[in-house]
């Protein structure tokens, strides 16, 4: 929740920031500024994207030259000149900050592109986090380990966790002993980690002299992440739209290309009884239920243009019904049939949602509700996830530590509207 202050000699004619678009013939003739016309575009508070990392979130602003603010003798085949972009801020105690501006023309037909993304097999699903004393010197840390770390019980384990700070210094350890190559040890009678007062700092790097950090920084959060024997099944999550199931590849270790669950032959799907992963996609669609007082079911329609959810759809079902209260709390719409039911009717492409409790909140009480379908492949996708099988795990990496450092090629093409 964020506020904002009434400013200064506040009037409502005039917005606390904004942007016109205009097209100035003379810039010593300020009438010229707004004369014939010009385009106005109020900029609301923005808020921070997070308080910690005191980045903003980023704005999105859609305009109609049609929408009545500029006389139509000048719009000529629906287009028209600007020359310049003016920010204002009408009060004098607001200030406003740009980080970027992209101005983008949005094209009623997608662009094809294509994507290349190397992804680790073991990866670092296990996160802890600590923050260092004021003197990091005597500080332990001691691994909460609700999942064991990869090779936990042989020594060689610490020799694969990754450490570093939220200023992205990384660090090495090592089991405790009189050694100076590591900033950090394990002390495996007290079962945590401190700093090593021998360490050296200038270390031989293929051949050159480097500096590392001795030590993390007083009040600095320091991260351990670490794979566990499972972490190989974690799903990989592709976060791209609109992904050409046909035109996925993997291929492990530059190798070997492995074998999806539904395979394109041309216009022929074919599913394999072998295969090393299976591919999921995700379509989702946000609305808000505007219901009459004391209803207790909304029926949504799918926006998805010509296009069948009964037809052009393979293996298609919810994955999800969440929404955001006003208090920005998420919370889950579960089909149990006491709470909510949930109806989905995918042959007229629409979802019914009935809250089976009256008198606890009706539907539009949410903000926001998101429906999520998953399928395996479709013309429509907001995003999708990698499953490894256990045949692919007994193939190529039942060996841990020999493939630890292994990646998955995964290439594909998706459509793109700019």
């Amino acid at each position: 929740m964020y506020f904002q202050d009434k400013p200064y000699g506040y009037s409502a004619s005039l917005p606390t920031a904004e942007l016109l678009l205009t097209d100035i013939s003379d810039y010593g003739d300020y009438t010229t500024f707004t004369n014939p016309y010009y385009y106005q575009i109020p900029l609301d508070l923005t808020p921070f994207d997070t308080e910690f990392t005191n980045s903003f979130k980023e704005i999105k602003i859609d305009f109609d030259i049609n929408d009545g603010q500029i006389d139509p003798q000048y719009i000529i085949d629906n287009a028209i000149s600007f020359t310049d972009i003016i920010f204002s801020i009408p009060y004098l105690n607001y200030e406003l900050t740009i980080g970027e501006i992209i101005i983008q023309s949005v094209s009623d037909e997608p662009i094809g592109s294509t994507e290349y993304i190397d992804q680790r097999v073991w990866q670092f699903t296990e996160v802890e986090t600590f923050t260092s004393d004021d003197d990091p010197t005597d500080d332990t840390y001691t691994l909460t380990q609700t999942n064991d770390p990869l090779f936990w019980g042989d020594d060689k384990w610490v020799n694969y966790i990754m450490i570093q700070d939220e200023n992205y210094n990384y660090y090495g350890a090592t089991i405790q002993s009189s050694e100076e190559d590591h900033q950090l040890h394990y002390d495996t009678t007290n079962n945590y980690f401190v700093w090593n007062s021998n360490f050296d700092q200038f270390q031989e790097y293929y051949g050159t002299q480097i500096q590392l950090p001795l030590l993390v920084d007083s009040d600095t959060e320091l991260y351990f992440a670490y794979a566990t024997a499972t972490s190989w099944q974690n799903p990989i999550n592709i976060d791209y739209s609109q992904i050409d199931t046909s035109t996925f590849d993997i291929i492990f270790g530059n190798d070997y290309l492995l074998t999806p669950r539904f395979e394109f032959w041309g216009d022929t799907v074919y599913e394999n009884t072998e295969f090393d992963y299976e591919l999921t996609q995700y379509y989702s669609e946000l609305f808000t239920a505007y219901t009459a007082p004391g209803a207790s079911g909304y029926t949504y329609q799918f926006d998805i243009d010509d296009y069948s959810l009964n037809n052009d759809f393979t293996n298609l079902q919810v994955f999800k019904v969440m929404t955001l209260k006003p208090t920005l709390e998420e919370f889950e719409i579960i089909d149990d049939n006491f709470n909510y039911d949930i109806d989905f009717d995918p042959a007229n492409n629409q979802i019914t949602i009935t809250d089976l409790i009256l008198g606890d909140g009706d539907l539009d009480d949410f903000d926001v509700i998101t429906v999520i379908l998953s399928h395996a492949y479709g013309p429509l996708s907001t995003f999708s996830e990698i499953q490894l099988t256990q045949s692919f795990h007994d193939a190529y990496i039942s060996d841990a530590e020999d493939t630890f450092y292994d990646y998955l090629s995964i290439s594909f093409d998706y459509s793109l509207y700019i």
